[in-house]
């Protein structure tokens, strides 16, 4: 595959940031060719950065047994949803209401941080440095979007999305 021949060419270079400068130099190339599917999958890291339960932390954090290969994300690309129902179903129950839990407070923060554009006791400015701040962090984790890219704007999205939230209280 392209991947394969350009790590195999990589490894021959004579040192270390040669060889990732070939990298970083064929990865644009490649991506060059495919401009709308690159910008779409980046997109969907996008919004995985905002809903992804964070299974894979979660595991390590509680120290559970990973009996699983590969992440959820490479079982999407493969599988579908259909292998990822697959493999949801197997979790035991607990697992499940936690993952499924964490989910729809990440939908909650989404939807918030929508909200927030139109709470009006926040001066427009502050609104769009904000959100664009969030959006700007979101954007550099690429596709992979992994919920642990989320942490260093993490309180700045929980007081953007409770504040969102009070426009409808308000």
């Amino acid at each position: 595959t392209t991947i394969t021949f350009i790590q195999e060419t990589a490894a021959q270079k004579e040192s270390f940031e040669a060889e990732q400068l070939y990298i970083q130099e064929r990865a644009v190339h490649e991506i060059g060719k495919v401009p709308l599917t690159y910008l779409g999958l980046h997109l969907k890291g996008m919004l995985n950065f905002f809903l992804d339960p964070g299974r894979f932390d979660l595991y390590n954090f509680m120290g559970w047994e990973n009996q699983e290969e590969g992440g959820w994300q490479a079982t999407f690309s493969d599988e579908g949803y259909a292998g990822l129902w697959k493999r949801f179903s197997r979790l035991p129950a607990g697992r499940i209401g936690l993952l499924v839990a964490i989910l729809l407070g990440n939908l909650l923060k989404l939807i918030g941080l929508g909200l927030f554009l139109f709470n009006g006791s926040v001066p427009r400015v502050y609104k769009w440095i904000l959100v664009g701040m969030i959006l700007y962090i979101s954007g550099l984790t690429g596709i992979s979007g992994a919920s642990r890219f989320a942490v260093p704007v993490f309180p700045i999205l929980l007081i953007c999305a409770s504040l969102g939230w009070s426009t409808l209280i308000d």
